[in-house]
């Protein structure tokens, strides 16, 4: 004789499973970091521990930190499924120092975000885009000031060479110049 067991599974184990984003907290306002985010943890060291961590990731600033981060060099993300969340545009700037783009969207990037913080001071030569350059796709851009970056040739604040969304960065937030279009698919957007 063969016996049947019945067995119920409750409705709430069946929805499915989102994964948890693991958080890197950035602590100095500094860029001369250690590659390693613990107790303190530069904006360059928590996207390279956010590049590195399996599955989502999510870079959040220190409770207080205000200030301008200025880099050393271009700050490049070239991982996936990361999300930056600044404390506001006018508490937290990323300089690039009037040296360099400030910041790169690798093409191996594929939901990226970044919002609520200030890009400024970036500066390019030959490239278009000095404050944001975007290569990935899925990016989205939100909430952002992006000021004061310089090209020698073309529109300096955000190159959308790859593809995303730009949502909340209205001219009155900070964005400021003209829209070039210098090749399919590409914004170059401020002075």
């Amino acid at each position: 004789m063969i016996r049947t067991l019945r067995i119920t599974i409750p409705a709430l184990l069946l929805a499915s499973f989102t994964a948890l984003a693991e958080t890197q907290t950035v602590t100095l306002l500094t860029d001369d970091g250690d590659e390693t985010c613990d107790a303190t943890c530069t904006l360059r060291d928590a996207l390279l521990a956010a590049t590195i961590s399996p599955g989502p990731s999510e870079v959040r600033f220190q409770g207080g930190l205000a200030g301008t981060i200025t880099l050393a060099s271009k700050l490049t993300v070239n991982g996936d499924d990361i999300t930056v969340i600044g404390p506001g545009p006018r508490l937290l700037s990323v300089s690039g120092d009037d040296q360099f783009v400030t910041l790169e969207i690798s093409s191996n990037s594929d939901n990226f975000t970044i919002k609520s913080l200030t890009i400024r001071d970036g500066f390019a030569e030959g490239t278009s885009g000095a404050g944001i350059v975007v290569r990935g796709t899925n990016v989205l851009l939100e909430n952002l000031r992006v000021i004061d970056n310089h090209h020698t040739s073309q529109g300096g604040g955000i190159n959308m060479g790859g593809g995303g969304t730009i949502r909340n960065v209205p001219q009155n937030a900070g964005l400021r110049g003209r829209l070039d279009r210098s090749a399919a698919r590409s914004r170059n957007l401020g002075p």
